[in-house]
């Protein structure tokens, strides 16, 4: 007997992610929810997949399990990363389920997650004040740090913009205004990195679909900047400004300069098995104190306690190692390519955005990062078996067509 129908299980499911997301936004009662999204993704996968489907499961959309066992079982030091692969398993979970069950559903639990960021700064100005709101002249809202709101306010506008068809005829106009004051928060928010990632991603977006909608997404992100830009202080302008001209005389990259320093060394120590990202905030302070006269000589600033790397890439390495970033790549290229040849591009934009803000900034140690992109990920594998149900052997015949 069952416990109850697939269509109440898909109305709890979807009720449970919409919840997740709008607690991303308001960065508060995040973790009941991803876990009980996860815990629901996870039970409906089991109610609605039958045994001549594994195979399709097996193509693509087992291979980030692979990477995510071995971040929970963290083999340098077991068990250490533990709650970190619990979030990319959610995270992941949610998505496949999204993508399997509902492959064109993802614009609603998204829209609460624009929604709520939106709606933050008129609201929460009324009741908690400004200065709650911003940090340094910086809008923040909720979230600890300007750069956590311009990354998932910038990844919403990057679904808007890769998955503009996806979306009901009724809604796109919400969907519109709401990730045009995204992007304009996400300048407000200063935050350079998000924002240089984000026009990446839309200029490969244009390259992909210049005859049909690129361009027109291409101009109205731009525009969007442009209003966000005339809306910032002259000194906020001229530190924007500074940061194209001259980005490698940036004060706040010549401050990364020691805690790369610090990520590359504890890399070097264990290359192929990593030291789990849990163990970066013991090591970076050993590291300080043990180099300290030389790093202060060589360095006109050097934080004392940094809890992650301020790059992606010394994230993973130092993480992870060798064997842990093989995975990691292995559970995305197949996906990616995949979803390039079936014109799903929002995982192939979200990995481009991923890897310009990854050079000067991490977000896997987070619950945003796990959702911004384990989530997509999980979103396109699911999307791919969805349609191998529907069309027999079309991920086959994807592998085989000339590039």
């Amino acid at each position: 007997m069952h416990f109850s129908s697939r269509f109440t299980m898909e109305g709890l499911f979807l009720g449970m992610l919409t919840g997740l997301f709008v607690m991303l936004g308001l960065n508060r009662g995040v973790y009941p929810f991803m876990w009980g999204a996860g815990i629901t993704a996870l039970f409906l996968l089991y109610r609605v997949c039958r045994r001549s489907e594994m195979a399709c499961f097996a193509q693509v959309a087992l291979l980030p399990f692979v990477f995510i066992g071995y971040v929970m079982l963290s083999p340098s030091d077991f068990g250490a990363d533990f709650p970190l692969g619990g979030m990319y398993l959610c995270a992941y979970l949610t998505g496949l389920s999204l993508g399997f069950v509902r492959p064109r559903a993802m614009w609603i639990p998204l829209l609460g997650l624009a929604l709520v960021i939106v709606l933050s700064l008129p609201v929460g100005w009324l009741v908690v004040g400004r200065e709650t709101l911003f940090f340094h002249g910086r809008l923040k809202l909720f979230f600890h740090h300007p750069a956590v709101l311009a990354t998932l306010a910038l990844w919403c506008a990057l679904y808007l913009v890769t998955s503009w068809r996806d979306i009901p005829g009724q809604w796109r106009w919400v969907w519109s205004c709401a990730a045009g004051a995204c992007v304009v928060f996400a300048v407000l928010s200063m935050a350079r990195a998000p924002l240089f990632g984000f026009m990446a991603a839309v200029t490969v977006l244009f390259v992909l679909r210049w005859k049909r909608v690129g361009l027109r997404f291409l101009v109205a992100c731009m525009v969007l900047v442009g209003i966000g830009v005339v809306l910032l202080s002259a000194g906020e302008r001229g530190r924007l400004v500074a940061s194209i001209a001259a980005p490698l005389e940036q004060p706040s990259l010549i401050s990364r300069k020691p805690i790369w320093e610090a990520a590359w060394s504890g890399f070097v120590e264990s290359p192929l098995l990593g030291n789990t990202l849990s163990a970066f905030h013991s090591h970076y302070e050993e590291y300080i104190t043990t180099n300290e006269e030389r790093l202060h000589a060589q360095y006109p600033v050097v934080e004392r306690s940094l809890r992650y790397p301020h790059s992606t890439y010394l994230a993973v390495l130092f993480g992870f190692g060798l064997f842990g970033t093989l995975l990691l790549v292995v559970a995305f290229v197949p996906a990616v390519y995949l979803s390039l040849r079936a014109n799903d591009l929002f995982l192939p934009c979200v990995v481009v955005f991923m890897l310009v803000y990854g050079t000067v900034e991490a977000s896997l140690h987070r619950k945003d990062g796990a959702m911004e992109l384990f989530f997509p990920l999980g979103v396109a594998c699911g999307r791919l078996v969805s349609r191998e149900r529907r069309e027999p052997d079309v991920i086959a015949k994807a592998q085989t067509l000339p590039s």
